[in-house]
């Protein structure tokens, strides 16, 4: 006696997702989405926000580098990675600890671009907000 072939057979149960997995892949989506709109956020805050603080802190020029300008690339462990430029050196804490404090966060990573070895790859790669 020859049986149908059954569509729920063990390649069929492997090719489809279990209702756990999908509920796991829904998750890692919503938390991906998440993620994306709080880096959104920050960048958007960060160049609203700090143009002026970096002024009024003497430096003529800033970047924003990093992960937080790719999409994808932002994480919960991420830091907003700023470069500046002519930055008076006693200005550099006060500063940092002014845009810890626009931008709520203490993931903040303060780069002096005449110190930094690849500061031609910030200026290229970067994006200028000051």
């Amino acid at each position: 006696m020859k049986f149908a072939r059954s569509s729920y057979g063990p390649a069929a149960r492997a090719a489809a997702p279990s209702f756990r997995a999908t509920a796991l892949i829904e998750r890692w989506r919503q938390e991906r989405e998440a993620r994306e709109r709080r880096r959104l956020r920050l960048l958007e805050d960060a160049r609203d926000r700090l143009p002026p603080i970096i002024r009024q802190h003497a430096a003529p020029a800033a970047w924003i580098f990093g992960s937080v300008l790719e999409a994808g690339a932002f994480f919960d462990h991420s830091d907003i990675d700023l470069a500046v430029e002519g930055l008076p050196p006693e200005r550099y804490f006060p500063l940092l600890l002014a845009i810890e404090a626009a931008l709520g966060t203490e993931r903040i990573d303060l780069v002096e671009i005449e110190r930094c070895p690849f500061a031609g790859a910030i200026r290229a790669a970067g994006e200028r907000i000051l």
